[in-house]
C-alpha cells in the first residue's frame, strides 16, 4: 500500500537525501498503515510524552541547555525533536524512513530535518557544522552494528560534546512486543557501558528510569511470550497493540506515577534512584577528540 504523503511537495526545512527502503531490517515499515499507528502513537500516547520530558530534564543535568544545538538520529515523526525545540534548543534532526521524517519537518517548522544515512552524510548535512549534543532516543536497539552508528554520531559533536540517548532495558522483560517493534535487544548497564568503551569512550551516565513500569512489563512478557519468531500477521498485531494510546483514566494513573518517580530521581529522596532497575536507560558520553573516533 502507498502512502498517499508520497504525492506531495515535501515541507521547505525537509531535505531527502537517502531513504531507507520500506523493509529496512532496522523497522519494517511497508505499509502507511504502520507510519499512521507509529506516529499517531507518539503524538499521543503517555510514553512518548513522559520520555520527551525525561530527555530534556537529562540533557539539563549533563549540562547542554538551551539554546544549545542538538541533532537527534533516528527522529522518527518528532515528539522528541519538537520537545527540544519548544524548551529553546537549536534542533537538527535526522529520519532515514522518509515518511516520517517529513513528519517530523512539519511538526517542527524551525527544525531541519533530513532523510539520510549519518554513517555516510552528504555535504549538505556536513555543512550543518558541529553539535554540542547528538542523541540516539530508542534507536540503537534496531541496528546490527550499534556501535559503528554511535561512531558515526560521536563524530558530529564538537570537542567536549555529549553522545547521549536512550534504550530499552532488562533483558528479562524481553517479549514479543519487542520483536514486533523491531529490536534487537533490551540493554542493562554492564552492557551500554561496553558498547559505548569499544569506542573508547567512559560512560559518563547510565540511569535507570521507567521503574513503575517494572511490573507491568514483566505481566506482558510472561502473559505474551518471549518468543522472537513472529510471523507477519502477529507482528502487525503486536505492533498496534503495543503503540495503542491507554484510555484517559490509564493515561491519568500513568502521569501520575511518571509525576512520582520524577520527584523522586529529581529531589534524590532515595540513595541510588537512578540504579534501581528500570524499563529504559539513558546514557550519555562526553566526547573530547570526535575525529579521532
Amino acid at each position: 500500500m502507498a502512502d498517499p504523503r508520497a504525492a506531495e511537495l515535501p515541507p521547505p526545512n525537509f531535505y531527502a537525501h537517502q531513504t531507507a527502503a520500506p523493509t529496512a531490517s532496522e523497522w519494517d515499515i511497508s505499509d502507511a498503515a504502520t507510519v499512521a499507528i507509529y506516529a499517531d502513537a507518539e503524538r499521543r500516547h503517555v510514553w512518548f510524552h513522559e520520555r520527551s520530558r525525561r530527555v530534556l530534564s537529562f540533557l539539563s543535568r549533563d549540562g547542554v541547555r538551551p539554546p544549545a544545538r542538538v541533532l537527534e538520529v533516528g527522529c522518527g515523526a518528532g515528539p522528541v525533536l519538537a520537545a527540544l525545540s519548544s524548551a529553546g534548543y537549536d534542533v537538527v534532526g535526522v529520519e532515514m524512513h522518509a515518511s516520517l521524517g517529513r513528519r517530523a519537518a512539519e511538526a517542527v517548522p524551525r527544525s531541519r530535518v533530513y532523510c539520510l544515512d549519518v554513517r555516510d552524510p552528504p555535504e549538505r548535512f556536513l555543512q550543518e557544522g558541529a553539535f554540542d549534543a547528538v542523541g540516539l532516543f530508542d534507536v540503537i536497539e534496531h541496528v546490527d552494528d550499534p556501535t559503528g552508528l554511535l561512531r558515526a554520531c560521536a563524530r558530529r559533536l564538537r570537542p567536549g560534546g555529549l553522545l547521549c540517548g536512550t534504550v530499552p532495558a532488562l533483558a528479562l522483560l524481553w517479549s514479543k512486543y519487542d520483536v514486533a517493534m523491531g529490536h534487537r535487544t533490551r540493554y542493562d548497564r554492564a552492557g551500554l557501558a561496553a558498547l559505548l568503551g569499544a569506542l573508547g569512550l567512559p560512560a559518563w551516565r547510565l540511569d535507570y528510569f521507567f521503574q513503575v513500569l517494572v511490573p507491568g512489563l514483566l505481566v506482558r512478557a510472561l502473559v505474551v511470550g518471549r518468543d522472537r519468531a513472529v510471523d507477519a500477521e502477529q507482528r502487525r498485531v503486536v505492533f498496534a497493540r503495543s503503540l495503542a494510546p491507554p484510555g484517559a483514566l490509564a493515561t491519568a494513573a500513568f502521569t501520575a506515577l511518571f509525576a512520582v518517580e520524577r520527584w523522586w530521581h529529581d529531589r534524590g529522596q532515595a540513595a541510588g534512584a537512578a540504579a534501581v532497575a528500570g524499563t529504559s536507560l539513558w546514557f550519555s558520553a562526553i566526547v573530547e577528540e570526535p575525529a579521532r573516533l
